[in-house]
């Protein structure tokens, strides 16, 4: 189903076994592309994450004080562009299967990962909390539920550092919110489920969680500068930078 402006929740065990399938069905050529699902495109995965890291990658102010909590991390395709030098990585995702190919790409002693929701990331990092300076959400939130979204918000203080910088990216819905429920993709060969909130929905999401908090949002944009990288008509790539 495609609802525009509906409040209906999605299934987050089938958004759970969708990835688990695609870390089932990694072949090892494209780590990339297990998240950024471009699969009858995967050349548009490697330009996409090119140009995202070379807009948000400065953004973060990564240095050897950094200390990184990558939120639903994936495949860690984030923590191969990193600065050799930051103090620490930590990557949080629910797929036991994502997990497992991102510690075996891994090669750096600072970094570990973890399965577990990310709602959960106080729990998982327990010994870790309040140390995190640098936290990266990219991907993750069209795959929350709005009563989810506001809990993962309302969490984040309990892990992030007083001097933080969070970095978000997320698709956004250009004119409507679109929610998209048991929505069979044939370019994924796959049903799907995602919702993608406007602008002014996450705005007032994080007026009520992290700027309540003392963050305020010092950047943000449309991700890709190249028309040919926005392959969808209703939805368009977003970031934010919230500091605080």
């Amino acid at each position: 189903m495609r609802l525009k402006n509906s409040a209906e929740d999605i299934s987050s065990d089938k958004v759970k076994e969708f990835y688990e399938h695609r870390a089932e069905s990694y072949n090892g050529q494209n780590r990339k592309n297990i998240t950024m699902l471009q699969d009858k495109n995967p050349q548009l995965s490697e330009a996409r994450n090119s140009a995202e890291v070379s807009k948000l990658l400065p953004k973060m102010k990564l240095d050897g004080d950094s200390c990184v909590l990558d939120l639903a991390c994936g495949a860690g395709r984030w923590l191969d562009v990193m600065p050799e030098n930051i103090a620490k990585y930590r990557g949080i995702d629910f797929s036991e299967g994502m997990i497992e190919i991102a510690r075996s790409a891994n090669t750096r002693p600072y970094a570990e990962f973890f399965t577990g929701s990310v709602l959960e990331a106080d729990k998982i990092l327990a010994d870790e909390k309040g140390s995190f300076n640098r936290v990266l959400i990219m991907g993750l939130l069209p795959y929350l539920n709005d009563k989810d979204i506001m809990q993962f918000f309302n969490s984040l203080r309990l892990v992030v550092a007083a001097n933080g910088l969070i970095c978000v990216r997320t698709p956004i819905g250009l004119e409507y919110r679109l929610t998209l429920k048991d929505f069979y993709s044939d370019e994924l060969q796959s049903d799907y489920n995602a919702i993608y909130r406007t602008r002014d929905e996450y705005m007032n999401i994080f007026a009520q969680t992290l700027l309540a908090e003392g963050f305020t949002v010092t950047d943000e944009g449309f991700m890709f500068d190249d028309e040919a990288m926005n392959n969808r008509k209703e939805t368009i790539q977003y970031y934010f930078i919230l500091e605080r």
